[in-house]
């Protein structure tokens, strides 16, 4: 599985507060508790499920997160389709989750929607 890297600083843009299945409720999406720190997937569809795959989500679980996602920001809906290039893909997510999962992921508030932007690594 490929490493990541952050982005530097923020996606450097306003981003919608993330819907990331504990769905819109602001909760992490690992432990499913209340969250106000999150993140943004930026890459290819697949590099989203493996950021999600790192965080300890399982991977059927991963890809009905963002499938679901990019259904409400590309209007994909076929499945087993994704858009071609580079897509964001935010997720809630707390300090306590990122921590145990090992993968060192930055994390930002949620509320300001300039969250942290990891990227896969090179």
């Amino acid at each position: 599985m490929s490493r990541s890297r952050a982005g530097a600083g923020t996606t450097g843009r306003a981003l919608p507060v993330p819907c990331a299945d504990g769905a819109g409720d602001r909760s992490c999406i690992v432990c499913r508790q209340g969250c106000d720190t999150g993140l943004a997937f930026i890459g290819e569809a697949e590099w989203s499920m493996i950021g999600l795959a790192l965080l300890g989500i399982p991977a059927a679980r991963a890809e009905k997160v963002v499938v679901r996602q990019l259904a409400k920001t590309h209007g994909i809906t076929e499945p087993g389709f994704v858009p071609e290039g580079e897509v964001i893909v935010l997720v809630s997510v707390c300090r306590s989750c990122v921590d145990t999962s090992g993968s060192g992921f930055p994390l930002g508030p949620i509320s300001t929607g300039q969250v942290p932007a990891v990227r896969p690594a090179n």
